[in-house]
């Protein structure tokens, strides 16, 4: 016998690697260097508003939503969630890039959603939509599990995007707001400026590593609500 893992326990590795590995200041780049490791050719960030009438909570809000057109395997669904998977050895092309680096979006949310076009490996033909959530299982914000008949509105706001590509792998994360967490303590005690990651100081930013890069070629902020209006890098 030996150690039992849980949902808290994992929380708190979570918090270890937020504070020990991945700075807040990080997440874009770390976003940016996904999307090149995946080889994708563009990556494309867009701020939503969120539905005021959704009844799943982590809908209602603004999130973040970041979109490259690299391949998605079930092999990538299953290194999201795993907290420790990382980038060395065999699994570095094929896993490294959705394992510890990706957890740096935790900075800004409590709980994600990731998406894919029907025409990826791991969505085998259909809209795939799947959340991630580290408090599943505790006990706490059990109604974010809840509504899932929702989710095929992301995939409609997502397929709704003229971000122009035809293969897609997408997250979409709800920023992290006090009425989310309903008196229980964050994973990171941190309220993300909106506007923060939507500016061109930020695209400015991210537009100094495309030299650097292998595969991403253009990076795209996408400002207006309908998602028709971006600046690209």
């Amino acid at each position: 016998t030996g150690f039992v893992p849980t949902p808290l326990a994992f929380i708190a590795d979570l918090k270890g690697i937020l504070r020990d590995q991945y700075g807040e200041g990080s997440i874009l780049k770390e976003l940016l260097q996904n999307a090149d490791d995946a080889q994708a050719s563009e990556l494309h960030l867009g701020l939503h508003e969120g539905w005021k009438e959704a009844q799943h909570p982590l809908l209602r809000g603004p999130s973040l939503v970041v979109l490259n057109d690299g391949p998605f395997v079930e092999a990538n669904a299953e290194a999201i969630r795993r907290p420790r998977v990382g980038t060395k050895g065999a699994q570095a092309e094929s896993i490294g890039r959705f394992g510890l680096g990706m957890k740096s979006v935790f900075h800004l949310c409590e709980a994600f959603f990731f998406l894919a076009s029907p025409n990826q490996p791991a969505a085998a033909g259909q809209p795939y939509v799947q959340l991630l959530n580290p408090w599943h299982g505790t006990g706490f914000h059990p109604d974010w599990d809840s509504y899932s008949e929702e989710w095929g509105r992301l995939h409609h706001a997502v397929d709704g995007w003229a971000h122009g590509c035809e293969r897609w792998f997408c997250l979409w994360l709800p920023l992290r707001r006090k009425q989310h967490l309903a008196g229980v303590a964050p994973i990171v005690s941190l309220e993300p400026d909106v506007h923060r990651f939507a500016d061109r100081d930020a695209l400015r930013e991210l537009a100094l590593n495309l030299p650097m890069l292998r595969s991403v070629r253009r990076v795209s902020l996408w400002k207006s609500r309908d998602w028709h209006t971006r600046q690209d890098a």
